[in-house]
């Protein structure tokens, strides 16, 4: 049991015994609490790094487009929430480099072309595949895989439009040539999740889970 488990196991537990809950109301308030508490504690970690690298806009966006995406999309999990945040907050800082160096090299028909086979891949591998389960969230209900799916495909929609507009802004110079960033971001947000649905993406995520238990960071 990690820190923040233990932290929200013995607030549960408290409160729950001062409340007079059951077990099973007790189980229902330490998840609540947990994932609110690791919620709050990706922000921050995700906030920080953002600042020491010098690029918290970047990081945030990027980590943004793919956390709200993964809520839809499902998709393979670390074997822990810990090392679930390693990883995401490891891959958005991998993925923010790779923008700089994209927006630094790239003129517009780069863009263009990257973004549209990239795009088009990305929406292509939603479809087949999404959204996804795994042994904690399995999705067997059809009605709930319709609403993710319509949940998802709407956030892509917005994701894109706001991808389109930041292009118009740039062609008729309301904006400058360097915001084209922001919607490098966005899209690197989206091939960041779609990356968690394919085999190739779940065998590196796996791996990494794997190196941080056994190698590095015993017992997160």
């Amino acid at each position: 049991m990690s820190v923040l488990e233990k932290v929200s196991y013995n607030i549960s537990s408290k409160l729950g015994r001062i409340t007079n809950k059951d077990e099973d109301e007790i189980e229902v308030m330490n998840y609540g609490l947990f994932m609110a508490m690791h919620t709050l504690l990706a922000i921050i970690l995700t906030l920080i790094v953002g600042v020491i690298i010098g690029r918290l806009k970047e990081v945030v966006l990027i980590s943004i487009v793919a956390a709200s995406l993964k809520r839809c999309s499902g998709g393979v999990h670390a074997t822990s929430a810990n090392r679930c945040l390693i990883i995401g907050i490891i891959t958005s800082l991998i993925f923010t480099y790779i923008c700089l160096g994209l927006n630094s090299i790239s003129n517009l028909s780069i863009f263009y072309i990257f973004t549209l086979i990239n795009l088009s891949l990305c929406s292509f591998i939603f479809y087949k595949k999404a959204p996804m389960g795994n042994k904690n969230k399995p999705l067997n209900k059809e009605s709930t895989r319709k609403k993710l799916r319509k949940q998802l495909f709407r956030l892509l929609l917005i994701y894109y439009l706001l991808m389109l507009l930041i292009i118009v802004l740039i062609n008729y110079k309301i904006i400058g040539y360097n915001n084209l960033i922001f919607a490098y971001c966005i899209e690197f947000g989206v091939l960041l999740q779609c990356i968690g649905l394919t085999k190739v993406g779940e065998s590196i995520i796996l791996k990494l889970d794997s190196i941080l238990k056994y190698n590095i960071i015993r017992g997160i």
